[in-house]
């Protein structure tokens, strides 16, 4: 497929984060980078993908674990990915990074339960 045909394609559907006193989100990154956890916004989510909002540049192919707790349900969430985009918006940095594996449909569920994702998109 060409580059530029891409954006033709259907995404798979992204939930707008809307409970985000309740989330601490943090990523992990690689032990070469510093620092090596930073604390980040999640902007939005999806099976596939997650967007963040950080303090920190991240870089393009930059492999990261994104770490998501609710605290008042025990919640936690480990989601492994690679940075895909990255672009400067009003002082912090965007980043949209591709999971490894698919989000476990429960654990979707329990973030929509938790109040953390709103159903009608970012």
């Amino acid at each position: 497929m060409s580059r530029k045909n891409w954006r033709e394609l259907p995404r798979k559907p992204r939930y707008g984060v809307r409970g985000t006193e309740k989330l601490v989100a943090e990523i992990d990154r690689m032990p070469d980078r510093q620092p090596a956890a930073v604390p980040v916004e999640l902007q939005d989510l999806s099976r596939d993908g997650f967007q963040l909002r950080s303090s920190q540049p991240l870089e393009i192919g930059e492999r990261v674990c994104l770490r998501l707790s609710i605290e008042d349900s025990g919640l936690a969430i480990t989601l492994p990915g690679t940075v895909r985009w990255l672009r400067l918006a009003d002082g912090a940095w965007l980043a949209g990074c591709a999971a490894d594996d698919p989000l476990a449909w429960e654990s979707l569920g329990e973030l929509f339960l938790g109040e953390v994702l709103s159903p009608s998109g970012p």
